[in-house]
């Protein structure tokens, strides 16, 4: 698998775990739940995904 897969690998993960868990939220807590948990997920996993895409570019 190439570089490239692997990095669209991880992030199509995320991003599938995030929307899960932004679904779950509004069906437990009711719409307005969701939307806050996908954009701080989204933001925190975006931050992490760069910095690990980076580290694995530039160990």
């Amino acid at each position: 698998m190439s570089e490239k897969a692997k990095l669209r690998a991880v992030a199509a993960t995320g991003a599938a775990l995030i929307a899960g868990i932004g679904f779950a939220a509004a069906q437990i807590w009711g719409e307005g739940a969701g939307l806050p948990i996908v954009a701080v997920g989204a933001t925190v996993w975006t931050a992490g995904f760069v910095a690990w895409s980076a580290s694995r570019r530039h160990p």
